[in-house]
This record gives structure tokens, sequence and C-alpha cells, in this order.
């Protein structure tokens, strides 16, 4: 597992998912809810099984709203409604993305 904790890594990560494949993801953070803090997302890309922790804490806000080359942000895909997602237990981490980043993901129905 690698962690993702600087804006050209992070671009670099970005770059590689497409809407073809399916995130796991999983956030953490201090009181995660609405009023929380995330503090890192543990994220699996399938299938090329790739596993990285990206540091929410590092870059801030920029974790979210940093562009790959191709234009994508951790925010534009995780609200991308063809882009699978899987989350266990999603209410905690939902919430927090609604309310720290106004990030209204897909997550399927």
């Amino acid at each position: 597992m690698t962690l993702n904790s600087s804006v050209p890594a992070l671009e670099s990560l970005l770059s590689s998912i497409s809407s073809s494949n399916t995130l796991y993801l999983d956030l953490e953070g201090y009181n995660l809810s609405r009023n929380g803090t995330i503090s890192f997302i543990a994220l699996l890309v399938h299938p090329q099984e790739v596993i990285r922790t990206i540091d929410v804490l590092a870059p801030g806000a920029l974790s979210f709203t940093t562009a790959s080359h191709n234009g994508k942000t951790l925010k534009s895909i995780l609200e991308d409604p063809n882009t699978p997602k899987c989350l266990w237990d999603v209410r905690k981490d939902a919430d927090a993305l609604v309310g720290s980043l106004s990030c209204w993901s897909r997550w399927g129905d």
C-alpha cells in the first residue's frame, strides 16, 4: 500500500482511474460525520488491484480539488454515477463527505 500525501502523487493516482474501474473505499477520521474531519481514504482500484492511502490532512481541500491531466478530481470521481463504488456501512463516510466537502457521492441504487 502506498501513501499519497503530495499533489503530484494524487494527480498520478487520479489519472489512472477510469469509469470502468470499481473503487473500494474506506474513510477514516476524527469524529467521522458531518461535523468531524476526514484524515485519510483507503482506496482499492479494481481490476488493477492498485491500493493507495490518500492523506487528506496534509494537502487539505486540495485532496478533493486537485485535477489530473484529464481534468478529473477526486470529488468528480466520487460524484460520477458511472464509476462503481463500494463501501461498507457508508453512513458516516457519506455524511463526512457531504458535511466537510459538499461532495454528493453517487453510491448506486
